[in-house]
């Protein structure tokens, strides 16, 4: 749900988390929140930061690399995200980041 893009994009997630699961409380719910997006954000910043180191050093990542180390990253923190959010995360990151201009330095 923190991975939303259209009217719920950035939107909190507490009410939607309390209407699918309602045997949670809303103070779960806020934290489910919190972690959520702290998740979402960490996992951005690390392709953000990884993209600028490689482009500093004017050298190139293979997709697949950077993938693998924003994997391992957010796995070593985040254990109970599951592959398809995993999957949606990385996308979105690296989705965010050629908006910005960092992909030149993804090499197929």
């Amino acid at each position: 749900m923190a991975l939303e893009f259209g009217p719920n994009l950035n939107k909190p997630i507490q009410e939607r988390i309390i209407a699918q699961f309602n045997a949670i409380t809303k103070e779960a719910a806020d934290t489910i929140n919190q972690v959520c997006y702290q998740a979402r954000d960490e996992g951005h910043h690390f392709i953000y930061s990884k993209l600028g180191e490689i482009a500093a050093k004017s050298t190139t990542i293979s997709s697949l690399e950077l993938e693998t180390q924003f994997n391992q990253f957010i796995l070593a923190k985040y254990l109970w995200i599951n592959a398809e959010n995993l999957g949606h995360l990385y996308s979105q990151g690296c989705y965010y980041a050629w908006k910005d201009g960092y992909v030149d330095v993804i090499k197929e």
